[in-house]
């Protein structure tokens, strides 16, 4: 997605740099040694080393890269500045809070502008994820974040609920636009899917793309999968791997690798091409997720025409979105028999779920493409740069 924003703004007429890793998430990815500085559709690519991790990594290792990465950007920005002379910096929300302070004191000190784009919103998130207690550390995480996006030129959230929760924090939000993400484009070649990833012939396609955490809540999906008994044609396709990955493969029982199939990562044009053979893609959030964060999956699933079965609060963003427009479905979170109940009406309902796929693309057509989302970012970096000119007149 960075990658689009950013060769859509070179298109505008920006020069654009971009510091990031070398791949680090496992080991087969940190195999993959890319270059330490190349160009990439008019970006120049820059890179630093980190050790590489899995799912499964202690706190001891992901603190340490995100020490090195934060070196890195300071260091970056400030101490190599007779190369580096930046107007905007953006930083994203990984590693949380602390990548973005850093950011932050790395553009006071060069005068830059700090853009926070806030594809999540922590300490709150790590709270509802069960990852920290809420207590002295986040008070101080909280407290950081607040100067934050205060020091920000602009707060760039996803959704209203995202904005609301800033806005509860007691901050000003008058410098945070909504501007959510789009579906992602594919930057390498489409090749055939194998045979295990086709759609049988006549069945139900249930669809999961994405992390294989403990924030999805697909325990719920799996134990609905299994009052379904009744429903021959009815399979699951999990795409992406996570740390609840074994504990939901256990939790499948007999229907592992028969109706309910672990395809682990997979490319995003092999992603796309299951997708597009959906009969219904699923939106798991546990409760209250949908105030830190919005599923980017809901992009990529609507552009492919798949409808989609939110398990979300009926008051979020999404489910109002999906429930207007008429693209799929909403079930309340922890209710087996209600996501069951819902699937089991998509599956008797294939006319219904025609209709849907047409209302999906148009929605995704509209709002939810490239096309249709990079405007916001060129009226965003204008408003940028009328600000930082008026400063500089002051």
């Amino acid at each position: 997605m960075l990658r689009s924003i950013g060769r859509h703004l070179v298109g505008e007429g920006h020069e654009i740099t971009v510091l990031t890793a070398q791949p680090a998430m496992n080991r087969w990815t940190a195999q993959k040694r890319m270059p330490w500085r190349e160009k990439l559709d008019g970006l120049l690519v820059v890179r630093c080393r980190l050790f590489p991790i899995g799912f499964s990594a202690g706190l001891m290792m992901r603190t340490l890269n995100m020490l090195i990465f934060m070196f890195a950007a300071i260091r970056h920005i400030v101490f190599r500045r007779r190369i580096n002379s930046y107007d905007v910096i953006l930083v994203s929300t990984m590693p949380p809070v602390l990548l973005a302070a850093t950011v932050r004191l790395g553009a006071l000190l060069t005068g830059a502008s700090f853009l926070y784009h806030m594809m999540d919103i922590y300490p709150e998130a790590a709270i509802i994820n069960n990852r920290i207690r809420e207590g002295f550390l986040t008070h101080c995480l909280r407290n950081i974040d607040r100067k934050n996006c205060s020091a920000a030129i602009r707060v760039v959230a996803l959704s209203d609920d995202m904005q609301n929760t800033l806005e509860k924090r007691g901050s000003s939000i008058s410098n945070v636009r909504i501007i959510n993400n789009f579906q992602l484009e594919s930057f390498g070649v489409q090749g055939d899917l194998p045979d295990s990833m086709r759609k049988p012939e006549g069945s139900f396609r249930l669809l999961f793309a994405g992390n294989v955490g403990g924030s999805q809540g697909l325990d719920m999906i799996i134990a609905a999968f299994s009052e379904l008994d009744d429903l021959p044609k009815l399979r699951l396709d999990i795409l992406g791997d996570g740390a609840a990955r074994k504990s939901l493969e256990l939790q499948a029982g007999k229907n592992l690798g028969s109706r309910i199939l672990f395809h682990g990562y997979q490319p995003i044009e092999n992603a796309t091409q299951m997708i597009t053979t959906a009969d219904l893609s699923l939106v798991t959030l546990r409760p209250e997720i949908y105030r830190i964060a919005y599923p980017s999956k809901t992009m990529s699933y609507l552009a492919a025409g798949s409808p989609i079965l939110a398990i979300v609060e009926e008051k979020s963003a999404l489910a109002r979105m999906v429930r207007t427009e008429g693209v799929g479905y909403v079930s309340p979170q922890g209710d087996v028999l209600a996501i069951a109940s819902s699937i089991r009406q998509a599956y008797e309902d294939r006319e219904s779920i025609e209709k849907m796929r047409t209302k999906a693309l148009q929605l995704a057509a509209r709002e939810f493409t490239s096309e249709a989302v990079l405007p916001e970012w060129t009226k965003l970096f204008e408003e940028v740069s009328r600000e930082r000119a008026l400063k500089g007149k002051a």
